[in-house]
């Protein structure tokens, strides 16, 4: 790829100066749509279903890697930004960066914790008290998932979202204090001790001896599956790394990084564990870098890219309404928790959350944080920030 090809290319994905890169919007959707898949077909492929069939719930149960998705988009895009801030400005500002991440997380999340303890206040569902303060502490990746079967679930889905705070926490100070190449290569020690953890903590169960069932929850474990998106993101914004990702990531080599995760999903042990982070990483990695490619134009499809866009406040709101086998019966709300209405209330809620929350308030986040323009360049691209605020992770 010539230099002026590079540069097309990378300016189609920076459109607006604001970082947005619209082939994740489509990475998004897929990855929340695996999630929704997932639990929908828990219980209506289950024997207690409309249509049991253990080996739909099986092919549905698969849809776990959506998570796995997530994460890697994660590291990517925040790694990302944070380098192109670093290159423009000589620093990171850690105030704007959490600034913008707490307007961005906690109004659907709060909003999402509000109704559930009314809810269970009301005795509609039952929730416990440690769900609640652990979730408002992101540190609910270390309480079970499920209790028992009508306790937990209500809030088991936020595990993900700690491991991310986590990672908002230690990867930004990292990227500032070590910049590129440094702290590249503490991204690599950090991937390949975890790595060495979850082996011996699998075998051993040192760490929490009789709670297997979080296991693969944890931020210790799980860290690694952001870590390989910040490794793909340092090559991504360097030249050198730009053009080596170029080279080597063809259709050829994509097509079958996708088909080693499909046959890696129905495994889970040290070595599919080590193997799947990095193959999600360059499978996202690889469709930024080659934009015009068919998956490429096909992640940027409008309608694809406008569920990823709701795709937080999907995420936050599936479980309120996806409750598979895990509460008993009867349903506290009935059929709208069960397929098909459980998905028209989770679409309706989600569409809500987004326009009425959390896009005006990621909006505001990003005013707050607006840098002085000290030049027409500089105003011009802190509005194209806000412009694309609602696409932001």
């Amino acid at each position: 790829m010539t230099a002026g090809s590079t540069n097309l290319a990378s300016s189609r994905q920076d459109r607006a100066g604001g970082g947005y890169l619209p082939t994740l919007d489509g990475w998004r959707a897929i990855a929340i749509l695996l999630v929704l898949m997932c639990h929908g077909g828990l219980f209506y492929f289950s024997p207690h279903g409309p249509h049991p069939s253990g080996r739909l719930q099986t092919y549905a149960a698969r849809g776990w890697i959506g998570v796995d998705i997530f994460f890697a988009i994660s590291g990517f895009l925040i790694c990302t930004r944070l380098l192109r801030e670093q290159q423009k400005t000589g620093g990171i500002s850690l105030r704007s960066f959490y600034i913008r991440r707490a307007f961005r997380i906690l109004p659907p999340y709060l909003l999402y914790l509000a109704v559930v303890g009314l809810l269970a206040a009301g005795g509609w569902i039952i929730v416990q008290k440690q769900e609640i303060i652990s979730a408002l502490l992101f540190v609910r990746n270390y309480l079970p998932a499920v209790n028992t079967p009508d306790i937990g679930w209500y809030t088991g889905h936020f595990w993900s979202l700690a491991v991310e705070e986590h990672f908002y926490l230690l990867w930004p100070t990292l990227l500032l204090l070590l910049r590129r190449r440094r702290a590249n290569l503490a991204a690599l020690a950090l991937i390949i001790a975890i790595a060495i953890w979850r082996t011996i903590d699998l075998h051993y169960a040192i760490f929490f001896p009789n709670a297997g069932h979080i296991f693969d929850h944890r931020t210790d474990t799980r860290l690694d599956s952001l870590l390989w998106g910040c490794v793909f993101a340092i090559a991504f914004t360097s030249g050198a790394g730009h053009r080596w990702l170029t080279k080597w990531i063809n259709p050829l080599v994509w097509l079958c990084s996708v088909v080693l995760v499909i046959v890696l999903a129905k495994y889970m042990n040290a070595i599919t564990d080590a193997l799947r982070p990095p193959l999600f990483a360059a499978i996202v990695a690889a469709t930024v870098v080659h934009p015009r490619w068919l998956v490429g134009r096909i992640l940027e499809d409008g309608r694809l890219r406008w569920i990823g866009r709701i795709s937080y406040s999907l995420y936050i709101w599936q479980q309120l309404f996806l409750v598979g086998d895990l509460i008993p019966r009867p349903l506290p709300f009935g059929r709208f928790q069960e397929v098909p209405l459980s998905f028209v209330c989770i679409f309706l809620c989600a569409i809500a959350s987004y326009y009425l929350v959390e896009r005006p308030l990621l909006g505001l986040g990003h005013r707050l944080t607006r840098p002085h323009p000290s030049s027409s360049i500089a105003s011009s691209s802190s509005i194209a920030v806000i412009a694309s605020a609602g696409s932001s992770v």
